[in-house]
């Protein structure tokens, strides 16, 4: 009876979130070139993160895509345990998505989580990045992830982790990565549609040709610029000093973003 109740109220709370947070897609053309790699790849789908709630419309439009039971999240350590009231109920609520849509949940102890010395955190890490690259192994799996490793409280870009290369390069041969951003303020009023713009897959030996024409930015840094360039310049934030360096690689997708909200 328990799981019962539990389960319906997981959807019925899911339905709710995504019905009211849900997305509004611009290029949803780009949705059926992601179908096709994920004929004969997996996706490492990422995305910035501006907001609590902006997992839900990426969550949307992924649902779009593939079944939820082919798509694992990684969340960070710290939203999983049971430090206060809202670690819990974040946590119950990713207990109870995953249970209800089949997708599955990896967590990995981010930087800044000093709860854990180096060494628990480099042993856990480890068994989590063992498990992403056997779920990237197989075709048709999509990994979401929020390479930034925390929020940004002023829509503001913060600067990719370099697991995120990592990830990508420990799959290299049977994954490639998707940006895919949100324009979290699009949640308000509350009703309103996030608006999510994908990008286009690139693969790993792609960005590094790329990096051959700048040695001085990082594969991490390129699939970074990738997601900058669908979002605002205005939010580039970390981003921006790079773009100032090297003008020739901002492409901004004016389609992607308004100035309504800045």
């Amino acid at each position: 009876m328990h799981d019962r109740l539990r389960t319906s109220f997981a959807h019925r709370s899911g339905e709710f979130a995504l019905r009211h947070v849900g997305a509004e897609i611009v290029h949803p053309e780009r949705l059926d070139a992601i179908r096709k790699t994920l004929e004969t790849k997996s996706v490492i789908w990422y995305s910035n993160h501006h907001g609590k709630a902006d997992a839900i419309p990426q969550i949307d439009v992924i649902s779009q895509v593939i079944p939820l039971n082919r798509l694992v999240t990684v969340v960070g350590m710290k939203q999983m345990d049971d430090r206060g009231p809202l670690q819990k109920v974040q946590g119950s609520l990713f207990n109870v998505w995953a249970d209800a849509y089949g997708a599955r949940i990896i967590p990995l102890i981010t930087d800044g989580d000093k709860r854990y010395s180096e060494e628990e955190k480099a042993e856990f890490n480890k068994k989590s990045l063992d498990s992403i690259r056997k779920i990237l192994a197989v075709p048709g799996n999509v990994l979401l992830l929020n390479p930034e490793g925390t929020r940004s409280h002023n829509r503001q870009m913060l600067d990719g982790k370099r697991g995120l290369e990592l990830i990508l390069l420990r799959s290299k041969d049977t994954a490639v990565a998707v940006p895919v951003s949100s324009e979290y303020h699009f949640v308000y009023p509350f009703g309103q549609k996030t608006r999510v713009i994908p990008g286009t897959p690139v693969t790993y030996e792609e960005l590094k040709a790329r990096r051959k024409l700048y040695p001085d930015l990082t594969i991490t840094d390129f699939m970074m610029i990738d997601l900058a360039n669908l979002i605002n310049p205005r939010s580039w934030g970390y981003y921006k000093a790079i773009f100032d360096k090297h003008p020739g690689l901002a492409h901004p997708d004016q389609e992607a973003y308004v100035d309504r909200f800045y």
